[in-house]
């Protein structure tokens, strides 16, 4: 390829660059409009789940339920997720997947942002994997 194709490539790139930084953007919870005196700051609320935390076995029928920590100045509101299953070789993993699925897909529904995972510590029965969310506050 010619060095003029190479400068025009990497000259377009550069305006294009360029012209995003420009743009209208959000990051740190800011956002900057192109009067840069006005800045809006953004409110967020936060939610975070932890993968299967409650496991039940009724009737052959296996049940895992998935519980969502809303974090509020008044305190924390939790919604438990549940899904039910026949007991089969296989189902466990299958279940656990499908009702963190659902609750993921939830909390999408609801304008939620998956932004992090980390590990909840809890004496004496080990670490609990943990998901976070936020979204604008309402």
């Amino acid at each position: 390829m010619p060095k003029s194709m190479y400068l025009l490539f990497a000259g377009l790139a550069g305006i294009i660059l360029l012209w995003g930084m420009s743009q209208t953007s959000e990051a740190g919870g800011v956002k900057r409009t192109d009067d840069e005196s006005r800045v809006k700051i953004i409110r967020w609320e936060y939610c975070s789940i932890e993968p299967v935390n409650s496991r039940s076995m009724s009737a052959g029928k296996a049940t895992e339920v998935v519980t969502i920590n809303y974090a509020r100045l008044d305190g924390n509101h939790t919604e438990q997720i549940a899904l039910t299953a026949n007991d089969n070789p296989g189902s466990a993993v299958k279940l656990e997947a499908s009702v963190i699925g659902k609750t993921i897909a939830k909390l999408g529904n609801d304008g939620w942002e998956m932004v992090s995972q980390g590990y909840v510590l809890n004496s004496g029965a080990g670490d609990r994997k943990t998901l976070y969310f936020k979204r604008p506050a309402k």
